[in-house]
């Protein structure tokens, strides 16, 4: 699994990996060219927008 081979490497690294992913979710993740606090709160911000548009009340 890629997730495990991969947990405690560098994200310059891991971003070989996300570009041959399948999932556009994943792919996303090219658009970073960091990894910390404020990327993640980012990311998070845009997956809780992307669930309030799927998931409507």
């Amino acid at each position: 699994n890629f997730n495990k081979r991969n947990s405690n490497k560098k994200f310059s690294d891991k971003k070989k990996g996300y570009n041959e992913s399948d999932i556009n979710l994943t792919k996303k993740l090219l658009e970073y060219d960091d990894w910390g606090i404020e990327q993640i709160q980012q990311r998070q911000e845009e997956l809780a927008q992307a669930a309030l548009t799927i998931w409507k009340k």
